[in-house]
């Protein structure tokens, strides 16, 4: 299929953004000192209804397309109250259901959503299937005329299975992922692997819309706590790209203190290991690694930092200028109290290079979560501040466990698993002061 050359320049645009870090931008602007405002409450998930089966309780990655779409999949809800797929439409307030799991037939539990160059919403569900051991699932031209929920590849033991994280796209057009168990071919369970799906169209990508045939499958790495715990295992996350194609993702155990490692792959390269947790860093990180404009990369764990009982930090690992990495900074640690516990979603990256992201916990009590920031003032991190605290209201939103994703004007938007106007979740936008 030929993209119209105006839909190729506006979703090629919207999809790198997934590619190399959302918001990876120069930061030589000077960041203004009052970025986003609070949250704006934009829609409301629906009450349940057996005639009408909606989605409830979002998760997981959003993808935001150059129209302002925005995409994503709640973990309960509808007839079979095994997830499903939902889309807000631009300047919409209504929730709309794209598809529905069904447990044995396509899987049960998204872990997100992600827009591929032709309007594909495309995602993982972490368990059942044909196989008990999860999905890769598209909806079809979702930003157009959605079709229905189709399965491109049902997860099994010896390739992998039980995938924790979305999936991600090369500039070939080639489709990621990793799995958190699974992948050893001699009958032991495994400790997941790293997976490709060929693009058929590579060599017309991205003129010719992306073709991915299942029988290409391809197991990159097989993660072997057993006999290799020091290259780590059990990848909860999805991988990243930078410009030139290399690979770049975490693992939640092992490495050479047991709490995780980030990774690389690089471009027809060996799987390496750039960094190893400490417990004082960070440990048992399951989310996107974060790349800015200058090849570093960030990211949150949800537990761990400091010396005493941190509840999670945020991580930067520089790239040098020869192409090696230098240690593992701790930009930030949450302490449960007075910032937040428990970082989910990752970072976002704004055009100042301002790190922000979410908590899925809060503060003093009654707290369900808090957005946060890290202004980058020329290459100087100042403290995490938190932008907003969450409560636990019925007027408010609780449980932030998705990230955040940048609209094309410098909004923020992300979503809240539960409370709201119908106990079922929101979708919230914070308003950027500086727009682009």
């Amino acid at each position: 299929m030929m993209l119209p050359k105006m839909y190729r320049k506006a979703t090629l645009a919207a999809v790198g953004l997934l590619a190399v870090g959302v918001g990876s931008a120069s930061h030589a602007q000077t960041p203004p000192p009052q970025s986003y405002g609070p949250p704006q409450v934009i829609a409301s998930f629906p009450q349940d209804s057996m005639q009408n089966p909606p989605a409830l309780h979002p998760y997981g990655t959003l993808a935001i397309d150059s129209a302002g779409n925005l995409f994503g999949v709640a973990q309960s809800g509808g007839m079979y109250t095994f997830g499903s797929v939902w889309k807000l439409a631009a300047g919409g307030s209504a929730i709309q259901t794209l598809g529905l799991f069904n447990w044995s037939g396509n899987g049960a539990g998204p872990q997100g959503a992600t827009l591929d160059i032709a309007g594909n919403v495309i995602g993982v569900t972490d368990s059942a299937g044909p196989n008990s051991a999860g999905t890769l699932w598209e909806v079809p031209h979702a930003t157009t005329s959605p079709g229905p929920l189709q399965v491109l590849w049902n997860y099994y033991f010896p390739t992998g299975a039980n995938p924790m994280g979305t999936v991600t796209f090369d500039s070939h057009g080639n489709m990621y992922g990793t799995t958190t168990v699974g992948g050893s071919p001699n009958g032991n369970p495994g400790n997941g692997v790293v997976w490709q799906l060929p693009n058929a169209n590579a060599a017309t990508y991205p003129v010719s819309a992306p073709s991915y045939n299942p029988a290409a499958w391809t197991v990159l790495f097989r993660f072997d706590g057993t006999n290799n715990p020091s290259a780590g295992y059990g990848p909860q996350g999805p991988v990243s790209f930078d410009s030139q194609d290399n690979m770049f993702g975490t693992t939640m155990l092992g490495g050479a203190a047991g709490q995780g490692t980030i990774w690389e792959i690089p471009k027809g390269g060996s799987y390496r290991v750039l960094a190893s947790f400490s417990g004082t860093t960070g440990s048992g990180s399951k989310i996107v690694v974060t790349l800015d404009a200058n090849g570093n990369l960030y990211g949150t764990t949800p537990t761990g930092g400091g010396t005493s009982g941190g509840q999670g930090t945020v991580w930067k690992l520089p790239k040098n200028a020869n192409g090696t990495y230098g240690a593992l900074t701790v930009l930030a640690v949450f302490d449960g109290v007075t910032n937040g516990k428990t970082p989910n979603g990752g970072v976002t990256i704004d055009r100042y290079g301002n790190l922000l992201g979410t908590t899925s916990a809060g503060n003093q009590p009654p707290s369900g979560g808090t957005v946060w920031e890290i202004k980058n003032n020329n290459g100087v991190y100042s403290p995490l501040t938190t932008l907003y605290n969450f409560t636990l209201s019925n007027q408010d939103v609780a449980g932030a466990y998705s990230g955040l994703v940048l609209d094309s004007h410098g909004n923020l938007w992300g979503t809240t698993h539960s409370l709201g106007a119908n106990h079922n979740g929101t979708v919230y936008k914070m308003a950027t002061s500086q727009p682009y």
